[in-house]
């Protein structure tokens, strides 16, 4: 079955992104080669992922989207005391998005939310059989660039090779997929190499 090969990343040739009320019976009907969904899309099934893998509409490749430089306050791991006492590493609301947060994402206490144990976000996502992740807010950066910090830039790459490495001793053939801050590939080589791919939003051509 599809489910049991390793994805077949340059077969890609089109895809769905869809992280509101998506509904995997449906998506499952498309000729779509890759579909991102969040966990919400999923629940806590096992089936769900494999299904989308072995689709009537067609095999599916299937991402997890992931925000790793902005806390989420509809997401499984927040803490309602968060909004009176927030830890040191979560910071100001994002202004534009709702509920989201920036967050020091280099702080061991939110890497460990991300991944590394058995309930951290990443072991979820490859506990329930997603074939990689599509990292949002790795442009979080900016925001401490700006605010003075000339790490910024290091730190984010650093976690994200931890984050890729630790996932593929898991999961052999793991695909990444960061969002924006496409220049981070030239400032660090090392980093756009260990990367399955990379998505631009607005890119027009």
């Amino acid at each position: 079955s599809a489910s049991s090969l390793e994805p077949d990343w340059l077969a890609v040739d089109d895809f769905v992104y869809q992280l509101q009320r998506a509904d995997p019976e449906r998506i499952g009907e498309t000729a779509f080669d890759l579909v991102v969904v969040s966990l919400s899309a999923v629940g806590n099934s096992p089936e769900v992922i494999p299904a989308l893998k072995d689709s009537p509409g067609s095999p599916k490749i299937v991402l997890c989207y992931m925000s790793i430089g902005q806390s989420e306050n509809y997401r499984w791991y927040w803490n309602s005391d968060w909004e009176q006492n927030p830890p040191s590493w979560l910071d100001e609301p994002d202004g534009v998005w709702s509920g989201d947060r920036w967050v020091q994402y280099w702080h061991p206490e939110w890497q460990q939310i991300i991944y590394g144990t058995p309930e951290s976000y990443l072991d979820k996502v490859i506990e329930l059989g997603f074939d990689g992740v599509y990292l949002d807010r790795v442009d979080a950066y900016w925001y401490y660039q700006e605010q003075g910090r000339e790490s910024a830039a290091r730190e984010m790459v650093a976690f994200i090779l931890d984050f890729t490495e630790y996932a593929r001793k898991k999961k052999p053939g793991f695909g990444v997929f960061p969002q924006n801050a496409e220049e981070l590939g030239i400032l660090f080589p090392d980093f756009i190499a260990s990367m399955t791919g990379i998505g631009v939003e607005d890119l027009y051509y």
